[in-house]
């Protein structure tokens, strides 16, 4: 009887461990979607970057909040807080279970976006 017993406490935890541990992996395994656009707004109590985006589909612009953690890999800055508002930037992001979209990459390639410039500056003409 205590052989059916504990191989039925091995069978239980069995089914609770294994999709905590599928649910771990997917997380880990998120890919990473692009984006890009002008930043509008940053809240550094709330450790998030607010981007207007241009969606070609709508024809219209949005803007976009994003989580930004820590570990956040930068480019082109040395804290994302530094980030000043107008800059264009490039960012690669995964989404949470909450639909949050979750920062993991930022570029930054200017104090305004391109579309703002008249004329384009080359470096080493």
């Amino acid at each position: 009887m205590k052989k059916f017993l504990v191989a039925g406490i091995i069978a239980c935890g069995f089914f609770i461990v294994m999709p905590i541990l599928t649910w771990a992996q997917e997380a880990e395994n998120a890919y990473l979607e692009t984006s890009d656009g002008t930043v509008v707004a940053i809240d550094k109590e709330k450790n998030e970057i607010t981007i207007s985006e241009y969606y070609w589909s709508t024809d219209e612009e949005k803007e976009v909040v994003y989580s930004v953690p820590t570990n956040v890999e930068l480019e082109n800055v040395a804290a994302w807080q530094e980030i000043p508002v107008g800059s264009y930037v490039d960012i690669e992001y995964t989404v949470g279970q909450d639909n949050k979209r979750i920062a993991q990459y930022l570029s930054v390639y200017s104090a305004v976006s391109p579309e703002d410039t008249e004329e384009e500056v080359f470096v080493n003409e």
